[in-house]
């Protein structure tokens, strides 16, 4: 608790938690009266400046970015948590965890699962517009981290959210284009909006679908529907 400067004289923390959420812009944000914004389940870190792993991370997340490292434009994103894991400035929740079904950030959070890739879809507003092509849970979490990456640089109020269709924004946009460039040196599949469907396939790196991909199960619902 010290790193959080608690004086216990007056039973009070004298400086903002370095946890505290994204919209630190809100009182409620940060409080002197409680320690890691009172949710000490979340945030277990000591001084809430490090990457931080849960659930059975370390071998996924390895095995992800040994992967990516074959990739010119994937070597960032390993240089990056490489940089995370020797930083007390820089804060990052990867949570790994196979119960989970979808990759997705939010503030210095991102969850993660390793084995739910993304079929890519042709039309961001018919999600049965599948193309038949899958990218790896590997790079779903590379465009997360792109997010990151962008979020550490300009900060929260700097990232461009503005429409600019198909893509759900600007700052989608962005990622999804850093995203495209490893997809193509490691010999993976396009994105030409920021959507997909989940799909779930063995490993990190694997894009072959173990179970019926969105546009597989109304394939074959029609088909029943016929008989």
């Amino acid at each position: 608790m010290q790193a959080r400067f608690y004086l216990p004289m007056w039973g009070r923390f004298a400086s903002p938690d370095p946890a505290r959420d994204q919209h630190f812009e809100q009182t409620q944000s940060w409080n002197i009266y409680s320690y890691v914004q009172n949710n000490p389940v979340s945030f277990l870190d000591p001084d809430g400046q490090k990457l931080v792993l849960s659930g059975n991370a370390t071998a996924e997340l390895d095995r992800a970015m040994a992967y990516l490292a074959k990739s010119q434009a994937g070597r960032e994103i390993v240089n990056y948590i490489n940089t995370i894991k020797n930083s007390d400035t820089i804060n990052l929740d990867l949570k790994v965890d196979t119960r989970v079904y979808y990759t997705n950030s939010a503030g210095d959070e991102i969850q993660w699962n390793p084995q739910i890739g993304t079929a890519v879809i042709d039309n961001p507003n018919d999600r049965t517009s599948e193309t038949g092509e899958v990218q790896s849970p590997a790079l779903a979490l590379a465009h997360e981290i792109i997010h990151k990456m962008e979020k550490d640089r300009v900060g929260e109020k700097g990232i461009d959210r503005s429409a600019a269709p198909p893509y759900d924004n600007k700052e989608e946009r962005r990622a999804v284009e850093k995203e495209n460039k490893i997809a193509k040196q490691l010999g993976e599949p396009s994105r030409k909006n920021s959507t997909g469907n989940d799909v779930k396939v063995k490993d990190s790196t694997s894009r072959n679908p173990v179970e019926p991909t969105v546009q597989k199960r109304l394939e074959e619902a029609r088909r029943k529907g016929q008989r």
